[in-house]
């Protein structure tokens, strides 16, 4: 859907224009009027699906999503939408959503409808909290998923810096909790948000303008102090919902755990007026600013905090609570601004397009557009600020008094963070203090003498490091003269809760509070001595880190940390703080990082150190951006490609050579099958050495990396090359070929794999298509070079040069690899994940934390599962999980072997035979060969055009049956081409032009799909190997045929064609049955397919197994396109409502062909029954 989907695309009025204008001109009218135009400095983006205003609660329900409309419409009156970069959002996916909430809830809600009746003594039910205020309606899914999706693309835009602020009136329910809905809100799109904020900023904090308490988000970062949570709103724990947020609710009690005294509340009393409101708000918010130091903000505007509200009880107009986020947005941090209640709709309507325009920095003109659709609504004054302070006005509770009792409050609890800034500039000193500490390369005398009397001052102990921060900051020391402790640390005289108190000056009685914590490695979690009573200190910092490792201070590492462990309120009240256990997985409260950092990754391979070459992320070429990145990688893997296809077309002419041929005793004798032989043999053991190689790199790029996997088969190359080039007799041309196969195998089985792993899932067969016009540009190039080289009387040279010449390639290849980026699967299996996003910023334009956590789930799926990842595992499975393994390796191999059954060896190494049994002359023969390689060269642009638009398979089957029935006419019009007549050029040219449709045939489908294919259907950690079958295949097919070919124009001449012709009809049967798509679908989803398949092969069987286990993507017939997402999203629906059976069983009779893709398997019917 496009943007003109949601507004016009208005045009300012031209000179001239009639008096009647139209509604275009009238809102660019507007748009001069009130001076709205794109803030300089600060992009805007606002984010509305029109889908969530169609939803209705009910006739007597408060929450009325009508008013997105009103909002929308007065946005769009006054042409503010001009000055924003509007998006309409896709729907939150059940996997989002369950990031935070829990399967069986989300679940749940995806099949509930009107027409079931809730029953509370329904256990599975009731708990959900489903009833008046949180009605089932219809579209309930659908609503929850698209305000979600909402705000995760709104947090999307921020964390992408795409955005400085954006907007999401839809969103800001913040009452839902983990697994029930609460307050009208079932699903908390905030936490969701501020999740997605959490994997680039290091602390977000949270401000909730509503009237009622935001609960919701509260009680999900409870016990982390990532996330910061201010709540403004009306508090009477008796009779006003939802009950909490007094002022002593601070978070968890116990000030070990690090959410403690991270929820700060700000209860107010019935008819706070406009002054108090915004003074109140800047007094709290300010300190909470430059204490926590967040570095991105989610403010939630609720508009049943306006004066009239149905459900409200303040005093305060319009523009009192826009001032509110005019001073959050001052701040200039990322800002994140959603919705939440208000059940007045047309003065939530006005206030929203009022803090519009607030982020936009203009202010509209009060009267609404004569334009506004559905004006008549804020009648009678139709202005944009009413005077809502007197409509049902309510007395002042709130004295002065009772309003600066909360700001100390919140000042007071603040204070136990003031450590905070302290703190953050002296991470790099600490570090490298300890360094020198443990190197002796200081002293303690030489570390006092070192430290400034003006900043914290840090004193390393044989145990403990600590802190001073009185030098710091005076506000920093305490005064404690209860505190007493008989232990002694180096001076110090009391523990309380984190602080030591040192003595300075000889017993001076003021004490110095200085920051204690563990060796290396060790965790602190610091509690507080049995003497200590909080009551008598005003002022108690506690830190809870890992020594070495201020990850909770460093932004930089922040996009590294996974979403915090989120548990409910209840649970944390025990005020213990949860255990990393050694068994994260089978623990509920385990954070989900800790899932990751305890996989066994695999360690660095000991013998890693003797292979050149290899990753740095210093070394790597840094681009203006990752298009320009991908183009760069792209352009690489050509070059290796070209090089690959160079090397293989290099032998076509030399086999022709006199002098190559008197060189190596195989120069041609009438009925002399040896010398026949010999020449094959020469041509076929390269495809030994490529064998070799392609298992030898396989096992070297999963062991040490994809590139220094590449530099070693670059040097066996360059060896080879070498060898070839100055080769004397047949034995070492022999010798040469193999070794010079070793390395192309290597490098050819190593180049797609990383070539597919570092480019999308959406363009992974044009990628590849790309590089394989330029491998075929390879062989062209060879051709015409040897050619050429051939009209120079010196034979000798004729031969060498051309192979010489592959020492360029291989020096281009083995170099520049080191420059360019790993293949990111390869670093998340080795753990190296920061490293692993890093590479997928340079070369993804999108979000990469969604690609990144789904390579991070396989990869621990595959690491807790599999121990096939070596060669025999995989051909000898003794697992369900190796014998999908070996079920791939058929695949890949048995493709490779059919790609060479089609023929396009013997048209492209024996081009020149072939030209010359049609009746021409050697030299025009070899003409024809050249011209039909640049031909082939080209045909390659439909690859790239077609192979992601209609799919591998069908790309296949189309390319075999074309090719059976070009080689088919050409076999038979070459048998009359070798018959002397007046007919014979005829029959000639007409066999060339058949062999120069073939070659193209095969260019366009056949080239690059094999290729292709085995870097899509392996798992990540036997995925080179993987690609090493691959080679194997390839290489055995090449082998079979290369050797054999002299023998079979020799022996049957023309009914070689034949063959070939009946060789293609016998592979198409294998395409179809099979052979899954893989086109739309990304590596990660591929493991789907096999592991739910079923034991049988066949991918129409194997469909229906999958189907009937519930899983969406079932089809694997045909590509998965965007259209397919659109009606599986819309089966998931559907397939949860209460159908009738008769429907189902008109489902069930349904041709395969023909049946929706959203028809499964139900309970009680038999649908999804083909």
């Amino acid at each position: 859907m496009t943007r003109t989907a949601v507004v016009h695309d208005y045009k300012h009025p031209q000179p001239g224009a009639t008096s009647t204008l139209t509604l275009d001109e009238r809102v660019s009218q507007e748009i001069i009027k009130n001076g709205i135009k794109r803030p300089k400095g600060c992009t805007v983006s606002y984010h509305a699906n029109p889908e969530v205003e169609k939803m209705h609660f009910g006739p007597k329900h408060p929450m009325k999503p009508w008013r997105l409309t009103l909002t929308n419409k007065i946005v769009l009156a006054y042409g503010m939408h001009e000055a924003m970069d509007v998006y309409i959002p896709r729907a939150a996916t059940f996997q989002e959503m369950t990031e935070y909430h829990k399967d069986d809830y989300i679940q749940f809600l995806s099949w509930v409808t009107p027409k079931i009746k809730l029953d509370p003594e329904a256990s599975n039910i009731f708990p959900y909290n489903m009833g008046d205020d949180c009605p089932v309606f219809d579209g309930l899914y659908e609503y929850c998923s698209l305000y979600s999706g909402a705000s995760l693309d709104a947090a999307r835009k921020l964390t992408n810096n795409q955005s400085d602020i954006a907007i999401n009136w839809s969103g800001g329910l913040h009452h839902a909790k983990k697994a029930e809905a609460s307050g009208f809100c079932y699903i908390n799109d905030i936490v969701l948000a501020i999740l997605q904020l959490l994997l680039y900023h290091p602390r977000v904090l949270y401000i909730d303008l509503d009237v009622h308490h935001g609960d919701g988000v509260e009680q999900a970062f409870w016990s982390t102090d990532r996330v910061m949570t201010l709540s403004l709103h009306k508090y009477d724990k008796a009779n006003f919902f939802p009950g909490t947020g007094g002022s002593d609710d601070t978070g968890p009690k116990n000030s070990a755990n690090p959410g403690a005294h991270h929820s700060l509340n700000v209860p107010l009393q019935d008819g706070i007026d406009d002054e108090s409101y915004v003074q109140l708000f800047k007094d709290v918010v300010s300190p909470c600013i430059g204490t926590y130091q967040p570095t991105a903000i989610v403010i939630q505007c609720g508009g049943d905090s306006l004066g009239g509200d149905r459900l409200g009880c303040f005093n305060i107009n319009i523009r009192a609570h826009g001032a509110c986020v005019e001073f959050t947005k001052k701040l200039g941090l990322p800002l994140l601004v959603l919705g939440g209640g208000g059940y007045t709709p047309r003065n939530v309507a006005r206030l929203w397009a009022h803090e519009t325009s607030v982020c936009l920095g203009t202010d509209l003109h009060p009267s609404l557009p004569a334009h506004t659709p559905f004006i008549e609504h804020f009648a009678p004054d139709k202005s944009l600020y009413p005077e809502l302070s007197q409509t049902g006005r309510y007395d002042n509770k709130n004295t002065g008094k009772y309003l600066r009792e909360i700001v100390t409050s919140i000042r007071e609890q603040l204070s136990y963070n003031m450590c905070h800034q302290i703190l953050e500039p002296l991470e790099t000193r600490l570090n490298e203090r300890f360094k020198r500490r443990e190197k002796h390369e200081i002293s303690v005398d030489e570390e006092k003498n070192e430290e400034p009397a003006s900043e914290a001052s840090i004193h390393i102990h044989d145990t403990s490091v600590a802190v001073n921060l009185s030098t710091a900051d005076e506000n920093a020391k305490l005064v404690n003269n209860d505190a007493t402790s008989t232990e002694k640390d180096d001076g110090a005289k009391g523990l309380l809760g984190g602080i030591h108190f040192v003595e300075e000056d000889g017993g001076d009685a003021r004490k110095t509070p200085v920051m204690v914590a563990q060796p290396r490695t060790q965790l602190l979690s610091v509690k507080a001595s049995p003497a200590f009573d909080p009551s008598k200190v005003s002022l108690v910092p506690t830190f809870f880190f890992t020594f070495g490792h201020f990850s909770w201070l460093q932004p930089a590492n922040m996009a590294a940390v996974h979403k915090e462990n989120i548990e409910s309120k209840t649970s944390s009240d025990t005020d213990e703080i949860p255990e990393k256990t050694a068994s994260p997985a089978s623990d509920e409260n385990v954070k989900e990082e800790d899932e990751f950092l305890n996989l066994n990754y695999p360690p660095p391979w000991k013998f890693e150190k003797w292979f050149l070459g290899g990753y740095s992320q210093s070394r790597m070429i840094k681009l203006k951006s990752p298009k320009t990145m991908y183009k760069a990688i792209n352009l690489f893997a050509g070059i290796a490609i070209m090089f690959y296809g160079y090397d293989q077309g290099v032998m076509s002419q030399v086999n022709l050579n006199p002098h190559y041929q008197e060189l190596m005793g195989i120069a041609p004798i009438e009925g002399n099958s040896r010398n026949v032989a010999a020449l094959g043999g020469i041509v076929s053991v390269y495809y030994g050495g490529t064998l070799i190689g392609a298992l030898v790199a396989g096992s070297l790029a999963d062991r040490m990396g994809r590139i220094k996997a590449v530099v070693f088969g670059a040097m066996w190359a360059l060896l080879g090359a070498v060898l070839q080039a100055s080769a004397y007799n047949i034995t070492w041309m022999c010798c040469a070929r193999v070794i010079s196969g070793v390395g192309v195998g290597a490098i050819d089985c190593v180049i797609p794999v990383w070539s597919a792993e570092v480019s999308s899932h959406s363009a992974r067969g044009a990628f590849l298509a790309i590089e394989f016009f330029m491998n075929i540009g390879g062989l062209a190039l060879a051709y015409w070079i040897e050619y050429f080289a051939y009209l120079d009387p010196n034979r000798e040279m004729a031969w060498r040069t051309p192979l010489a010449l592959q020492i360029i390639f291989i020096i281009i290849i083995g170099l520049g690899i080191n420059f360019f980026p790993e293949s990111p699967r390869w670093l998340m299996k080795m753990g190296r994940e920061q490293e692993a996003r890093n590479v997928l910023q340079a070369t993804r334009e999108n979000d990469v934390e969604y690609e990144l956590g789904g390579i991070k789930k396989v990869v621990k799926y595959e690491l807790e599962n599999s121990g096939a990842n070596h060669y025999a595992a995989m051909l000898f499975p003794k697992d369900k999980y190796s014998k999908q393994l070996r079920w791939r390796v058929f695949l890949a191999v048995w493709l490779q072997i059919m790609q060479e059954l089609v023929g396009i060896g013997v048209i492209t190494v024996y081009a020149v035979d072939l030209f010359q049994d049609a009746g021409f002359d050697l030299t025009l023969s070899k003409l024809l060969a050249g011209f039909n390689n640049i031909s082939y060269m080209f045909s390659v642009i439909f690859a790239v055009i077609t192979l992601d638009r209609y799919g591998r398979r069908s790309t296949m089957v189309w390319g075999a049956v074309a090719m059976a029935v070009e080689l088919l006419i050409a076999g038979i019009l070459d048998k009359y081409a070798q018959i002397d007549g007046p007919q014979q050029r005829s029959f000639g040219a007409g066999v060339a032009t058949l062999t120069f449709l073939y070659t193209a045939t095969f260019g366009a489908t056949w080239l690059t799909t094999p290729w292709l294919y085995p870097t899509e259907i392996f798992p990540l950690n036997v995925r080179a190997k993987g690609g090493a079958w691959s080679v194997v295949g390839w290489s055995i097919g090449n082998g079979i045929i290369t050797m054999i070919t002299p023998f079979l124009f020799q022996a049957i001449s023309y009914g070689t064609l034949l063959l070939l012709f009946g060789l293609n009809i016998f592979c198409i049967p294998f395409v179809i049955l099979l052979y899954p798509e893989t086109a739309g679908r990304s590596l990660e989803q591929m493991d789907t397919y096999f592991e739910h398949a079923g034991p049988s092969w066949n991918v129409f069987r194997a469909s229906h197994h999958i189907r009937d286990q519930g899983i969406d993507d079932w089809r694997w017939m045909k590509k998965l396109k965007a259209e397919d997402h659109a009606e599986m999203e819309k089966g998931r629906r559907m397939s949860s409502a209460v159908r009738l059976p008769e429907e189902d069983e008109k489902d069930a009779r349904m041709s395969w062909r023909k049946r929706p893709l959203y028809t499964f398997r139900r309970k009680g019917s038999n649908a999804g029954v083909m």
